[in-house]
């Protein structure tokens, strides 16, 4: 791979896809069809082609992530080295990598020692896709996004932009503190959004995605707003169930 190319794979923003354009209209057909109604006050048309419209919705995600699998693969070791020089700001960053990470096997770069610490980096916006850490602490970056593939344990992403965590992604320890006033919407939108088979675990995965990122006196409120002020479907036995995935 050329150095020209390699400039290219590590561009951080990246324009609108026609993937994401697509989602967007069908979202916006769907609040048209709602019109602020709750699923309930559909009629047996209406709520028919909300389903699609959402089924269509959850194919376009699928293909997202397909595409996003593809694109990650695996880095080189150029590619390692450069994002240490553009994004990690290493004056060697060749010797950093080398002490860094364990790249015999390309696709499952492990971090020697198991834990990776990166903060105050506003140049850094992604991470090494097949990561192997037992710990990744990015706080205060530029980081957008985690990889889907990766085999991080522990992960600590405060103050970035990041405002979710895919659905594959799981990790034994999460932290996205000072959570967004986005990052509340988008969840509690998804919470009332969701239907069909395996909701109850996802509605307490995004509940439990807000505790976790909140300060006791922002989960305090999230609590209140999901339990009284919606009716997204969430019961005072799936808000147990997340503050239990999130705290213990």
């Amino acid at each position: 791979m050329n150095q020209s190319n390699m400039e290219q794979s590590l561009e951080a923003v990246q324009p609108e896809s026609d993937n994401e354009k697509t989602i967007a209209s069908l979202q916006a057909k769907i609040e048209n069809i709602k019109a602020g109604r709750e699923v309930e006050a559909l009629s047996d048309n209406e709520r028919a082609e909300v389903l699609e419209l959402m089924k269509q919705i959850e194919q376009l995600q699928q293909k997202q992530l397909i595409e996003k699998e593809e694109k990650e693969q695996c880095w080189t070791r150029e590619m390692f080295v450069d994002w240490a020089k553009k994004e990690v700001k290493r004056e060697d960053p060749e010797a950093w990598v080398d002490e860094t990470f364990d790249l015999h096997d390309l696709a499952a770069p492990a971090v020697i020692g198991g834990d990776l610490t990166v903060i105050l980096l506003v140049e850094l916006e992604r991470l090494p896709p097949g990561l192997i850490a037992n710990w990744v602490y990015a706080y205060n970056t530029d980081l957008r996004e985690i990889p889907v593939k990766h085999h991080i344990a522990k992960l600590d992403v405060g103050r970035t932009p990041i405002t979710e965590i895919p659905d594959e992604c799981h990790f034994a320890e999460l932290s996205m503190r000072y959570c967004t006033i986005k990052k509340v919407s988008n969840n509690l939108q998804k919470l009332a959004e969701l239907e069909g088979s395996g909701t109850v675990d996802r509605k307490v995965k995004l509940v439990a995605e807000l505790l976790t990122s909140a300060k006791p006196l922002e989960a305090k409120y999230i609590i209140r707003t999901v339990l009284e002020d919606l009716r997204v479907g969430v019961g005072q036995g799936s808000v147990r169930d997340a503050i239990v995935w999130a705290h213990f």
